[in-house]
């Protein structure tokens, strides 16, 4: 299958081996890096590097299914207990794999916002033609779609208004039945008296 841009999708299989010479953000004791991978909206994590310090070894594989053209992003970051600082990232681009079936390289580290050079990352990079059919994103809701309590408040509403109804209803029908009972109970008691009279 090829798509518009004329990209065929395939499977990148990508293992990170190790780090060497990043930035080192402890002042006390040895970091503890792990890499976030990045390809298009598919996101992985490696395990921590447990005092692995400047130089850490994962030697870590990830799947992805690659479905248009984009690069494979890594994120290295140091494992806190708050907030994880990033130690810096890495930018690959998948035509070499994707031409040759297999890229090993050691790519450059770098700060996000200087962009200066902060070590080094190992990677192998492996491609295979076709992957599974893209799955559907969820169809997006109307803009303007109303809240769901709204619609409760309308529907307990409506269901307050059909049981006033019907307690009205009740209402009534009970005071037609009480109004027929007396109305039978005076005819009965006027018909007894006067066949009483009759007897006499």
């Amino acid at each position: 299958m090829i798509t518009a841009a004329g990209f065929a999708p395939g499977v990148l299989t990508v293992t990170v081996a190790f780090a060497q010479n990043l930035k080192d953000k402890q002042l006390f004791g040895r970091q503890d890096p792990y890499c976030v991978l990045r390809v298009g909206g598919q996101t992985a994590r490696t395990r921590t590097a447990s005092k692995g310090g400047r130089n850490p070894t994962w030697n870590e594989s990830f799947s992805f299914n690659v479905y248009r053209h984009s690069g494979l992003e890594i994120t290295v970051k140091d494992d806190r207990v708050f907030v994880d600082p990033t130690l810096g990232v890495a930018s690959v681009s998948l035509d070499g794999v994707r031409a040759n079936g297999y890229d090993k390289l050691v790519t450059d580290v770098v700060s996000p916002s200087s962009r200066r050079h902060q070590g080094v990352i190992s990677l192998s990079l492996q491609w295979k033609d076709g992957c599974p059919p893209e799955p559907e994103a969820p169809p997006k809701a109307p803009f303007m779609q109303p809240p769901r309590r709204c619609v409760m408040a309308v529907g307990m509403h409506h269901h307050m208004h059909m049981a006033n109804c019907h307690a009205h209803h009740m209402a009534a029908h009970n005071r037609a039945m009480m109004h027929h009972h007396m109305h039978m109970h005076g005819h009965m008691h006027g018909h007894h008296h006067h066949h009483h009279g009759h007897c006499h």
